[in-house]
């Protein structure tokens, strides 16, 4: 009985301990200066114990005016033998369009749920393009040369004619085949009445209904949760836009909504903030706040709202009291 009493009483403290260890977090940046529109990395690490939970910074379109993010990566984790500890840490891309100098503020963390932690700020210089002026000849332009059009580029230049030549000789046999052969009395066809299809925003909003009547973060399952509100975005984005998400990662599904013109960019900041939510609930030791977990169900719902197809009958439109 003494023995147990003293092991539990060394295991309480060395967990003690740990837990009250110093948590560590800094930034870096990869380069001081740049030119306009070019891009410079950001990387922010957290040095913390097994026993200990630290929360990324949540971003958004930008860290301050005049800075840009170009893309949020994801946290990755280390182990260190030397002094048991885990290494955290997330690269920001970021880019200027405005020259001039930026002081980037500490980036704030927040340690076992109550503790804000603050890195140590930043500086980045945006350089102009320096355009030559000492260069003042004019040059003639170059003669416009003719050359005889080869085959590829008749077929090249031509080629919608073709298309539609060949377009219009099929149609014409069908035709031909119809009214000779395969004709039938009108009163003879039975046609089934085709199945009326769900547009693609009304299934997404009738699962985030279901999920919402869950109350899985409430209940605890918080990792539950953020996997089953990704999947209906992954599925909704994936019927929508004709791409594939199911096997990419947050950064990717992303990264090919933003190679969609139809998405505006308000809708990308949303993506952003719903994912990073996600992940953290999903790899990282810690989770999102309860208002996090009800603005990340409001922005996908706001996100599949503003995207959805617009030349839909409006009594397919169906909203949710969030």
């Amino acid at each position: 009985m003494i023995k147990k009493i003293l092991f539990l009483g060394i295991f309480y403290f060395a967990l003690f301990s740990a837990y009250a260890q110093k948590i560590e977090v800094k930034a870096s940046i990869n380069s001081k200066q740049i030119v306009i529109g070019k891009q410079a990395k950001i990387t922010l690490q957290a040095s913390v114990y097994a026993v200990q939970a630290i929360k990324f910074p949540i971003f958004q379109d930008s860290i301050v005016k005049g800075i840009e993010i170009v893309e949020i990566g994801e946290i990755d984790t280390a182990f260190s033998k030397a002094n048991s500890t885990y290494l955290l840490s997330q690269e920001i891309i970021v880019t200027s369009f405005d020259s001039g100098n930026y002081i980037i503020p500490p980036f704030v963390f927040l340690a076992n749920g109550r503790d804000s932690l603050r890195t140590n700020d930043l500086l980045l210089k945006v350089n102009t393009i320096v355009v030559d002026t000492t260069e003042k000849s004019v040059k003639d332009i170059y003669t416009v040369y003719d050359t005889p059009l080869t085959f590829k580029e008749f077929i090249k230049e031509y080629k919608y004619w073709l298309i539609g030549g060949f377009i219009s000789i099929v149609a014409i046999v069908l035709l031909v085949l119809y009214f000779t052969r395969w004709r039938k009395k009108t009163s003879e066809i039975q046609t089934e009445k085709p199945k009326k299809a769900i547009p693609f925003h009304i299934i997404a909003i009738e699962k985030l209904e279901k999920l919402k009547l869950q109350k899985l973060w409430q209940s605890g399952n918080v990792k539950q949760y953020y996997t089953e509100l990704t999947d209906i975005l992954r599925e909704y984005i994936e019927n929508r836009y004709k791409i594939s998400t199911t096997e990419q990662t947050s950064s990717e599904t992303i990264d090919a909504c933003m190679k969609i013109t139809d998405i505006q960019p308000d809708r990308i900041s949303e993506l952003r903030l719903i994912f990073s939510y996600a992940d953290l609930a999903k790899f990282a030791k810690s989770e999102p706040l309860p208002d996090e977990n009800d603005l990340a169900f409001s922005k996908t719902l706001n996100f599949v709202q503003q995207t959805k197809e617009t030349n839909l009958i409006s009594e397919n439109v169906k909203t949710i009291n969030t």
